[in-house]
């Protein structure tokens, strides 16, 4: 099988990116930052491209050359951002990503407005047939003032600060969202906060060649 990724270097990407190739396919990933991870010790099954989401001439030619099966899109901002920047890039961009791929007959597209969840988007997108058309995560409530205690608890000098004293709460409502469907037709297990808090941590630590914590 072979993916495109869009944003395949950032946060969720690159991971989902190593998911996929360990499931057995081949990755493009599409990037305004290609360079931002390195997939060197995938022996050649992630290539890196540059491309803008934006603009739906890179988006085509890119995806031309991959000739994907799958195709997801993973470039979209969250938070508070200039709205012409925010529309551009999560209106156009998915969009052109739609187009794109109806235009060459991808046969399955995949696409989301969440955090990390690589392991989500690793099983939907290599499923033939999912069940259902719209998956939400669901998950359990925190802050991320919560976060930041735990981010604490693993390095106690970290200088982290917020806006508003204990960072986003109220305002964010998306654990009320039903996850059901993932759980029972992708058997998903979440990963206690801690220990999924503990792997990034460690992730960039290890990255970064500083000596993992925990």
């Amino acid at each position: 099988m072979r993916a495109f990724v869009i944003g395949g270097t950032g946060f969720i990407g690159y991971r989902l990116a190593r998911l996929l190739v360990a499931r057995g396919s081949i990755v493009t990933c599409m990037d305004t930052n290609p360079a931002a991870h390195s997939f060197a010790d995938l022996g050649g099954k992630v290539t890196s491209v540059r491309g803008d989401v934006t603009h739906f001439d890179e988006v085509m030619t890119a995806m031309t050359a991959a000739k994907p099966d799958r195709v997801v899109n993973l470039a979209y901002l969250i938070g508070d951002h200039a709205p012409h920047a925010a529309l551009k890039l999560n209106i156009l961009g998915m969009d052109n990503c739609f187009e794109a791929a109806r235009l060459l007959g991808v046969t399955h597209t995949v696409y989301a407005h969440i955090d990390d969840m690589a392991e989500v988007f690793a099983r939907v997108l290599t499923t033939d047939k999912p069940a259902h058309r719209v998956y939400n995560s669901g998950g359990t409530a925190i802050s991320l003032g919560e976060i930041a205690d735990i981010v604490r608890s693993y390095l106690p000098d970290a200088q982290i600060n917020f806006q508003h004293e204990r960072g986003a709460k109220a305002r964010n409502s998306t654990y009320l969202l039903d996850n059901s469907r993932l759980l029972s037709e992708f058997s998903l297990q979440y990963r206690p906060f801690r220990e999924r808090v503990l792997q990034i941590i460690n992730d960039i630590r290890r990255d970064a060649g500083l000596p993992l914590v925990g």
